[in-house]
């Protein structure tokens, strides 16, 4: 009798807290300027004070809807429009809430550089170099990009000369209050601000302004994606030959020449954020760096919500990329990345670099692509390497040619391209160095194992070898990083269709050889970095949790049913697919349409910050 008696006000709290939980409220400071009166109930007094990373993009959001709505009235009306006729203020201190994190963090409250450098733990020396080089010193992205999830990408150019600031602020909230609906001064909707942004895009006549793909559609019609020859080749020296005739192409060409001299040595341009002591800051971007350790659910959620992102950029863009190492790996098990990695790895294709250094260097990448945006949203920062079109690895400095980095993290995907070279030529075949026997069990087409016969006939191995090599070079289908990995066409040709993560990827033809050479246990040891694959649950799970339970089928640990229920349509999803026995579109291994758009559209792990948000809003709720 007393639970049925509670179950109305359970309803309504949890109502009051989804409404609550879906509102970006406006800081206090910004209304004061405004001459308005707004109803400052006690939960907006506390949840106006927290940053909202929401806040920023949903004016941004509804400023740029009314621009794009009066310019589609202007051309409509046969008015003509220039180009990037839209642009935002920007500055990393806004976007990313710096003075909060600056003011709510008080051993870094009021410190100068020497106690920093003196007294405090190695972590939060490199916490405070981050944050003070994007408060003061960062330049803004060149462009900002929205995904959405059923239209093309939405790219507005920075400002680069005028940053965001206060001023910047309050003209966006006035704006947005002048056209706002009664009741709603105080707060504002990102889901509502995004569904009427994009109502207004698709119906822009000239939509393809402020654009970059050609159409979303150019995976829609291929069962495989083909890679030929001219995918892995970029003569720069031609490039810087030719006439520039765009503005991007001119840039590229002037990135190209200013790094030139450092040919093939460059200066090292991605750091992490190394903490003397530790390993752990190895695969934080040092300028986005928050924090050493976060705990196994905030990890993988972090990793789930930035490879979607990425894939689906690179799906909107055109781009050709493909998962890669220790990613490819978990995507074999179970479709999943490994919990125990520390990065995400992807590979493209030497021409879907060039593209993404000549039209998508410096973007931020905002993602709104979720249908349950009130589960937060996260962006992106993409970053090329300048030295991006040395093919050598030169002082072995500047392996990685590309990242997309989390920004509320440091956390990052790791890009690099494969490209024909004569690299390989610089092997000897001797048999002991592990980038040589990798080579060598790429030049073997037959699995004749030859890396294991040079105690029986050296020589005859070696001319064999130098024979594949030969034939590879001189038909320019062996292709290399510049970390030395090294594959051939018939392996890598056509890309697959796949699910990983939840949403569609691709994976090269001979993934199951590819994987075999690089990690030679990896596809059969169920035992790797303190942890043991569980058949029956298809999941990895540290070597303490059901030890004795080596199938998993009576293994009860709470956290690993946890996370079975929040994965389980993605490893369904894996389950129904199978490359090495079909021969037709890996989609088609999806039970329907529905499936498809089911996993592309959802988020499988909710955003550790809107947790965090929702207890601070129940504890405001339940005091009242």
């Amino acid at each position: 009798m007393r639970r049925l008696h509670r179950l109305p006000q359970e309803h309504v709290l949890m109502h009051l807290l989804q409404s609550h939980l879906e509102e970006s409220y406006i800081p206090k400071k910004v209304l004061a300027a405004i001459p308005i009166d707004v109803d400052q109930s006690c939960i907006w007094q506390k949840l106006e004070s927290e940053f909202d990373p929401r806040l920023l993009p949903a004016l941004w959001l509804h400023d740029l809807g009314l621009s794009l709505d009066c310019n589609n009235n202007i051309i409509n009306n046969g008015g003509s429009l220039v180009e990037n006729s839209l642009s935002l203020r920007f500055s990393w201190k806004s976007f990313l809430g710096i003075s909060h994190l600056l003011s709510n963090d008080v051993e870094l409250k009021s410190l100068s550089l020497m106690r920093v450098l003196e007294d405090l733990p190695q972590y939060l020396v490199q916490r405070f170099v981050g944050l003070n080089y994007l408060y003061h010193s960062a330049p803004p992205p060149k462009q900002i990009g929205f995904l959405f999830h059923d239209s093309p990408t939405f790219y507005v150019p920075v400002d680069q000369e005028v940053s965001q600031d206060e001023l910047e602020l309050e003209r966006l909230v006035s704006n947005y209050i002048s056209h706002a609906e009664d009741g709603e001064f105080s707060s504002i909707l990102i889901t509502k601000q995004t569904a009427r942004f994009q109502y207004i895009f698709n119906r822009s006549p000239q939509q393809s302004f402020w654009r970059k793909e050609e159409s979303t559609t150019f995976f829609d019609s291929l069962d495989e994606v083909p890679l030929t020859k001219e995918d892995f080749e970029f003569d720069f020296n031609s490039f810087l030959s030719q006439p520039h005739g765009t503005p991007l192409d001119k840039e590229l060409a002037a990135t190209i020449v200013e790094n030139l001299h450092q040919t093939p040595n460059f200066t090292k341009y991605f750091h992490e954020a190394k903490c003397i002591g530790s390993n752990h800051g190895d695969h934080y971007d040092w300028r986005f760096f928050k924090q050493l350790q976060y705990s196994e659910y905030e990890k993988r959620t972090v990793f789930h919500m930035l490879v979607r992102a990425w894939l689906q950029f690179a799906r909107n863009s055109g781009l050709k990329t493909w998962l890669a190492h220790g990613t490819l790996l978990g995507w074999y098990w179970n479709g999943l990345a490994l919990p125990w990695d520390a990065d995400v790895d992807v590979q493209v294709s030497m021409s879907s670099l060039v593209t993404l250094a000549k039209e998508f260097n410096q973007t931020l990448v905002i993602d709104t692509s979720s249908l349950d945006l009130d589960q937060g949203i996260r962006s992106y920062f993409l970053d090329v390497s300048p030295s991006f079109f040395s093919r050598n690895m030169g002082n072995g400095a500047n392996t990685i040619d590309a990242r997309f980095i989390d920004t509320k993290t440091g956390f990052y995907i790791d890009i690099t391209a494969l490209s024909f070279t004569n690299d390989s030529n610089s092997f000897e075949f001797d048999g002991t160095s592990g980038k040589g026997k990798e080579l060598i069990r790429m030049l073997d087409p037959n699995e004749r194992n030859l890396a294991h016969t040079f105690s029986m006939d050296k020589e005859n191995v070696r001319d064999i070898l130098k024979g594949l090599r030969e034939h590879y070079i001189n038909n320019r289908t062996i292709f290399n990083c510049r970390n030395d990995h090294f594959y051939s066409l018939q392996e890598l040709h056509p890309l697959k269709f796949t699910c990983f993560e939840g949403v569609e990827a691709l994976v090269p033809l001979g993934y199951h050889r590819i994987l075999a050479r690089e990690y030679p246990k990896g596809l059969t040891s169920k035992f790797h970095e303190w942890h043991s694959f569980k058949p029956f649950l298809n999941l990895w799970v540290p070597y303490r949790v059901c030890k004795k339970d080596n199938y998993g089928n009576r293994c009860f640990d709470k956290e690993t049913l946890l996370e079975l229920k929040y994965m389980r349509q993605i490893i369904e999803a894996h389950k129904l697919q199978n490359v090495a026995n079909s021969q037709r579109q890996l989609r088609n291994g999806f039970k329907d349409e529905e499936t498809i758009r089911e996993l592309k559209l959802s988020t499988f792990r909710m955003d550790p910050w809107v947790i965090r948000r929702s207890h601070i809003i129940r504890d405001l709720i339940s005091a009242q």
